[in-house]
């Protein structure tokens, strides 16, 4: 083997191993970012059903406790989560996008 096989058989290695841990990468930050929009998507529900209260008329709300037993009493788990599908989208490019661009540089400074 001349060492110009040498170095393509290499670089074939190094380019293959790029490209198994930048699908790692994607994987693995999709799901992270898909995971923490469920866990923080309720919350975000709660706080948006509270801001959005009219001015001027008495509050159907007490506070974020009060919003969260009467949203799940009257609609359950779906009435938490609804509307969550394109937010789940952006929470998994964004999350992946910043996994794969760390790994990246954490790569190239090696």
């Amino acid at each position: 083997m001349g060492s110009g096989e040498l170095i393509e058989s290499t670089t074939v290695h190094v380019v293959q191993e790029q490209g198994k841990e930048a699908v790692k990468d994607i994987l693995f930050g999709s799901t992270a970012g898909i995971v923490g929009k469920f866990i923080e998507y309720p919350f975000d529900t709660v706080k948006v059903r509270l801001q959005s209260q009219p001015d001027g008329l008495p509050p159907q709300y007490k506070g974020p406790i009060d919003c969260f037993r009467q949203s799940w009493r009257a609609d359950g788990v779906a009435g938490l989560y609804r509307g969550i599908s394109a937010p789940l989208v952006g929470a998994a490019v964004e999350t992946s996008s910043l996994f794969f661009s760390v790994s990246r540089s954490n790569y190239d400074s090696r």
